[in-house]
């Protein structure tokens, strides 16, 4: 539906309002998790979860005013906190025990996938994944790592160093799980990281500020919508960076709210831990898809038990948890998180800080954030970090 001129000024408030308090520099962490977090999770969902009906605001404003609350917050608490100083990064010790972690995984997966290795189409991407998924937990620890954490290293230390063949070995990284599980992240992490080291190493200021690479976004998306529909090519892309990527995923607030808000929160039950404290809400512990919510929303909103609607931190671990009181807690969580990561990471140089952390920060706009602390190289980004804030070198 067409929103009305309230609900307009309504979003327009909430959208400037985070905007404003948003770093302007990418010299830290918490800036890239931030920004990533701006526009692909906060601003589409603001849009998307106003214009759902005529009321929405009543149905939802107090859960968008509490999202913004927190950008807000995390904003102004990191940028008070960062005290940046002169920077150095880890010496060449480091970097060849990534490379032969590399090879240690990269042989690996090799070995156990090698009969479903391809290049998925879009028609198609659903069934690489099913045949690409681990079958242990082992397995999908290891495959997580090796394209969030372990292949970026590999192709920072490469730009660091000014090594092609560095570079090209951690993309052959990304290249190699996307034809295992057909992830949208191998194809982007590549691209990303090297085009933000790039420009974060640029003499010109602007290219080192958030409003550029939100500009490069904006830019991108809005050449597409421009673009011949009839080409695959273009609907590919279209499908790939706005839909699923952008759209699909801000719809989740609205549609995880909704379910659990019934069913009841989760109370952070699905977390592995607190689920030793806290029992699951209703029938949901019977359900055999517990505790993957992206499965039980799958099964109860589109009618679907094997499509798993996965969500960003202010969706699963917020508002299914226990609604607007939800996101605020998550977003106490994901404060600390960042303002420690900026503590840590103030002696590094901040291209290698800001280029590792994206895999985590893009993680966070289609994943909850424990799944991403524990799983996807958040909690290890930290203790790097720390454990090296005093043996780097220039």
């Amino acid at each position: 539906m067409a929103p009305d001129i309230w609900q307009i000024v309504f979003g327009s408030i909430l959208i400037l309002a985070a905007a404003l308090t948003l770093p302007v520099w990418l010299n830290r962490p918490s800036a890239i998790i931030l920004s990533t977090l701006y526009a692909l999770v906060y601003v589409p969902a603001v849009v998307i979860t106003v214009c759902l009906s005529e009321s929405s605001i009543a149905e939802y404003g107090i859960q968008l005013i509490t999202m913004t609350i927190v950008m807000c917050t995390c904003s102004v608490m990191t940028a008070v906190s960062f005290n940046g100083v002169e920077h150095g990064a880890p010496g060449k010790g480091l970097g060849i025990i990534f490379v032969l972690s590399f090879l240690a995984a990269f042989s690996i997966l090799i070995y156990t996938y090698w009969d479903i290795l391809g290049f998925a189409s879009a028609s198609d991407i659903y069934e690489q994944r099913a045949a690409g998924a681990a079958g242990n937990i082992w397995m999908g620890y290891l495959q997580t790592y090796f394209i969030l954490v372990i292949s970026p290293y590999i192709i920072v230390w490469g730009l660091k160093r000014k090594s092609l063949w560095l570079i090209a070995l951690g993309s052959c990284g990304c290249v190699l799980m996307y034809m295992i599980n057909a992830q949208k992240v191998a194809i982007i992490l590549p691209v990303a990281i090297i085009a933000i080291y790039m420009l974060l190493s640029s003499r010109i200021p602007l290219f080192r500020t958030t409003v550029f690479h939100l500009m490069l976004l904006t830019f991108g998306v809005g050449t597409l919508l421009l673009l011949d529909r009839g080409s695959p090519k273009v609907d590919f892309a279209l499908s790939f960076l706005v839909f699923r990527t952008i759209a699909v995923p801000a719809l989740t607030l609205s549609q995880y709210n909704d379910l659990f808000s019934d069913f009841g929160y989760t109370l952070w039950s699905h977390v592995k831990g607190v689920n030793l404290l806290i029992t699951p809400p209703g029938d949901l512990a019977w359900n055999p898809k517990w505790p993957s919510l992206g499965h039980i929303l799958g099964e109860f909103v589109y009618g679907d038990a094997t499509h798993n609607v996965n969500a960003n931190l202010f969706s699963s671990d917020g508002a299914a948890a226990a609604g607007s009181l939800g996101i605020l807690a998550i977003g106490c969580v994901l404060l600390a998180w960042i303002f420690m990561l900026d503590r840590f990471a103030r002696h590094w140089d901040p291209r290698v800080t800001v280029a590792l952390v994206f895999p985590c920060a893009f993680s966070l706009t289609n994943g909850p954030l424990f799944t991403s602390l524990l799983s996807f190289g958040g909690l290890f980004w930290l203790l790097l970090f720390a454990l090296y804030r005093n043996r780097l070198v220039s």
